[in-house]
């Protein structure tokens, strides 16, 4: 054994202890791979999708009915008051990843905007996470992105 915090290591082994490997390697986190797009064009709903949506449901790996419940959700959820982006990640139960992309979108698309100081502030991306959205158009004017 080794004392004062030094790794059991036998040199001429090449091993390391159990109780070494543990201690230090198991806390060291695994690169993630990154999935490949999702092939989505043979799945029901794509044809309701406009380019953007299509290539966003592909890189975050939706199937376009779930993106499409999730965006009435989220724009029907902002018309009837302002809410967070904390609280629309919320409702929504999908990883936080996936609902910043989705999110991020929208404000490019000008379905959503950050409200700072009271004021609704359109094409303007937030930088935190406290920052509130309104929406910024009716469901039957955002249809399908063709962003």
């Amino acid at each position: 054994g080794g004392g004062g915090g030094v790794m059991d290591v036998n040199l001429t082994a090449g091993t390391v202890s159990n109780e070494a490997y543990k201690k230090y390697y198991q806390k060291v986190p695994k690169p993630r791979k990154h999935a490949p797009p999702l092939q989505i064009a043979h799945l029901p709903f794509y044809n309701l999708l406009g380019l953007g949506e299509r290539r966003l449901c592909a890189m975050v790996r939706l199937f376009p009915q779930q993106y499409l419940v999730i965006k009435d959700t989220i724009l029907r959820e902002c018309e009837k008051r302002t809410v967070s982006k904390t609280h629309l990640r919320n409702i929504v139960n999908i990883e936080s990843s996936k609902a910043n992309a989705l999110l991020e979108f929208f404000e490019r698309c000008g379905w959503l905007h950050p409200v700072i100081g009271g004021r609704s502030l359109p094409g303007t991306v937030a930088a935190v996470d406290t920052v509130l959205l309104t929406g910024g158009a009716s469901l039957s004017a955002a249809g399908v992105a063709g962003a």
